[in-house]
């Protein structure tokens, strides 16, 4: 029981970074309503939805979630890495911030 309450928990946060990743992504392709991540890209730049994207989805299987898992982790890093230090600087920084998603 407490194994699968403990995987809930796992598979919970896992979703929840992937959506802040969607909306990192929204808001560096500078697409309108960035907080809507996915939805927004979908809306507003469908072609430009970034492929790496697929390898944060996995299923069940602990070592392709894993897998999954790092190369989320990986993105929020260098998507981080792209964020201005302040609001009035709109320069990009990281080694994935002059990439064309997609």
């Amino acid at each position: 029981m407490q194994d699968e309450r403990l995987e809930g928990a796992r598979l919970g946060v896992r979703i929840a970074a992937r959506g802040q990743l969607w909306r990192l992504w929204a808001a560096l392709l500078g697409v309108p309503n960035p907080q809507y991540g996915l939805a927004s890209i979908l809306d507003f730049a469908p072609e430009r939805v970034p492929a790496a994207m697929a390898s944060t989805i996995s299923d069940l299987d602990p070592g392709r979630l894993l897998v999954a898992a790092r190369s989320l982790a990986k993105q929020l890093t260098a998507l981080g890495e792209c964020l201005p230090p302040d609001l009035s600087d709109t320069g990009r920084h990281g080694p994935l911030c002059h990439e064309r998603p997609g």
